[in-house]
């Protein structure tokens, strides 16, 4: 069964999955959020969103990304990880 959701964004990073006990679960992230922005500059896709984490966030540092949830936009303080990490793996 596919599940439609009318959402205010044609661009954006579908959030797929967050693991169990992760800092991405820790810091609010949910399956099937979409996320975008990324401090203030909007995110159209991965790409981008890895351009700029690469680009401007190290380990450990903050971001704070704006996510569509539902109907709903929801602002959310995330602590960077080290890119990698079995523990920091989101599905997007």
């Amino acid at each position: 069964m596919v599940r439609a959701r009318a959402v205010a964004t044609a661009n954006g990073v579908l959030v797929k999955k967050v693991l169990t006990n992760s800092p991405a679960e820790a810091d609010g992230i949910k399956a099937d959020d979409i996320i975008v922005t990324i401090d203030g500059m909007a995110v159209r896709n991965v790409a981008e969103l890895a351009s700029y984490l690469g680009e401007h966030k190290s380990p450990d540092e903050v971001a704070t990304v704006t996510v569509i949830r539902d109907t709903a936009k929801l602002e959310l303080s995330l602590k960077i990880g080290k890119w990698g990490s079995p523990q920091n793996k989101l599905a997007l």
